[in-house]
């Protein structure tokens, strides 16, 4: 689905902004079923029920500096909890081995927010729910290019 070149989040037009292709895929509940019988069958039971779906949408310049930010913070977050467990294990030191474990709950945390703006968060046959759009780019207008 090509979207028009208005920035996602802001709403602010965006053709001299950056224009980002993803694939997303939603799986539906039942597929975590098969977690109930091992990691194994679900495997196959996400790849049979996913859906997928190709976005292509735009961000304005400050929008995407923003979203780059976000995703050199999260590396950041990684290195340092990394850093900080080698020291853990060097010096046996208890209070870094607790830092170490609270940094790996802030690097995650901040992985799953530097992720694509855009995430498909339901499917109905045969409509996607996506959400992280901001209000201003869902005023009254046409929404699909070309």
């Amino acid at each position: 689905m090509l979207l028009v070149q208005k920035c996602v989040k802001c709403g602010k037009d965006a053709t001299h902004g950056h224009r980002v292709h993803t694939t997303q895929y939603f799986a539906p509940r039942w597929v975590y079923l098969g977690l109930l019988a091992g990691l194994l069958p679900l495997i196959p039971c996400y790849y049979i029920g996913r859906k997928t779906l190709r976005l292509s949408y735009s961000l304005c310049l400050e929008c995407d500096r923003v979203e780059k930010t976000k995703k050199w913070i999260a590396a950041g977050t990684w290195l340092l909890l990394v850093a900080s467990a080698l020291v853990s294990i060097e010096l046996n030191d208890a209070w870094i081995l607790i830092a170490s474990a609270v940094l790996l709950v802030v690097a995650v945390v901040e992985s799953f927010l530097a992720n694509a703006p855009l995430l498909v968060s339901g499917y109905k046959k045969p409509v996607f729910t996506v959400k992280g759009v901001g209000q201003e780019f869902l005023a009254p207008r046409e929404m699909l290019a070309g």
